[in-house]
């Protein structure tokens, strides 16, 4: 990790920091490996402006430097900051406690400075529209399986919709995270947060897949076991790019000319929302999706029902 040779700025083992550093990041998702050296760079350099090396930093330190982004470190722009929004303070929160909490797991440091620090409180609200169940039935219709892009375009499409998994998560599937269980299939996904979760894939899924991977191997794509699952079109066997799967993801669905605005984390949103439809808790729900919280898979349920269909009707003593 490129710590902006701050260890000339101010004293201490700036090499074992930036060994640390990249520990703490290896095997976490391309994004989240990104995200968090932003995150962190920012938060070393401010720590240069007090003279306080991470290793001996203190609760007031960080303290400090959540109140300069509370303030004026947000977003800078020609040297001028803003105020932080409630969900950018807690994201960079986020990342200087998950960096203590794995220095004080190592033995690194004696006390994690950042563990009573407080992130902001916020209502789980989620912004990302949903599609209906018989939008995506249209959409999947839709896409032809043809050659090896129609094929990919439409497992990829598929496997948004019948797992909710977030666009980096299908990024970073390979070939060899598409398993057998038993007579089902599943996959071993890396998720948000840097563990593996087992995730079932649903037999219509398994359609899609199993056609897409039979037009690879016809036209001879590269798909070895350590190849990603969804490779680019250019006969290298590279794995297509974030970027990538969103036009992809966008391309279709602007077909069904829905009239309100979407993206890919739509699917995950409508994925809740179908698991809501067909009666599944909350609790097993935010466990397939993986959510601590119950509260945050219930604010991606858009959907509402008929009033004709309330339960009220049903209601008898």
């Amino acid at each position: 990790m490129d710590l902006m040779n701050l260890g000339e700025l101010i004293p201490g083992d700036w090499e074992t920091l930036r060994e640390e550093v990249n520990s703490f990041l290896l095997n976490k998702p391309k994004n989240t490996q990104i995200s968090y050296k932003s995150d962190l760079t920012k938060f070393f350099k401010f720590l240069t402006l007090i003279n306080v090396h991470p290793l001996s930093c203190k609760q007031i330190h960080i303290e400090e430097y959540m109140k300069f982004v509370s303030l004026k470190g947000g977003k800078i722009i020609n040297n001028e900051g803003t105020p932080a929004k409630d969900r950018t303070f807690n994201r960079k929160l986020a990342s200087i406690k998950s960096f203590y909490n794995f220095l004080g797991e190592k033995r690194v440091i004696a006390l994690d400075p950042s563990a009573f620090v407080s992130f902001r409180s916020m209502p789980f609200r989620v912004e990302t529209n949903d599609l209906s169940n018989k939008n995506v039935a249209e959409l999947l219709n839709l896409i032809p399986s043809d050659n090896f892009k129609h094929a990919r375009d439409k497992a990829l499409m598929a496997t948004f919709f019948y797992t909710g998994l977030r666009k980096s998560e299908i990024q970073n599937l390979k070939v060899s995270d598409y398993k057998n269980y038993k007579d089902k299939k599943i996959f071993r996904v890396k998720v948000k947060g840097g563990y593996e979760k087992d995730i079932p894939v649903n037999p219509e899924l398994v359609k899609h897949l199993e056609h897409y991977l039979k037009v690879a191997k016809k036209e001879e794509r590269v798909l070895s076991p350590d190849s990603s699952l969804f490779i680019a079109l250019n006969g290298g066997g590279e794995g297509i790019s974030g970027e990538g799967i969103h036009k992809i993801f966008m391309k279709w669905v602007r077909k069904l000319r829905l009239g309100y605005k979407v993206s890919p984390h739509s699917a995950r949103a409508t994925f809740i929302g179908a698991l809501s439809d067909m009666g599944v808790s909350l609790e097993s729900s935010a466990d397939i999706v993986g959510h601590k919280d119950p509260k945050m898979t219930k604010a991606y349920i858009k959907r509402r029902k008929e009033l004709s269909e309330s339960p009220v009707f049903e209601m008898r003593f």
